[in-house]
């Protein structure tokens, strides 16, 4: 499994932009489906940097501009 990060990491740079956003978009507006996306895509939801904080959370803070 990857974090968040990695998996867009693994896209096309011309492409990553638009699918970060409509990712973030998923996450903030349907959590299920986001999970299922998650999970049919090796996205670890519970990974966590060497802080302990959760990338996915920090990701998310880091989309919408916190």
């Amino acid at each position: 499994m990857m974090n968040i990060r990695e998996y867009l990491d693994t896209i096309d740079e011309e492409e990553r932009d638009e699918i970060a956003y409509t990712l973030y978009q998923i996450s903030q507006d349907d959590e299920d489906d986001f999970e299922a996306w998650c999970a049919e895509n090796g996205v670890d939801m519970t990974a966590t940097n060497e802080d302990g904080e959760y990338i996915l959370a920090a990701w998310q803070m880091d989309m919408c501009g916190d």
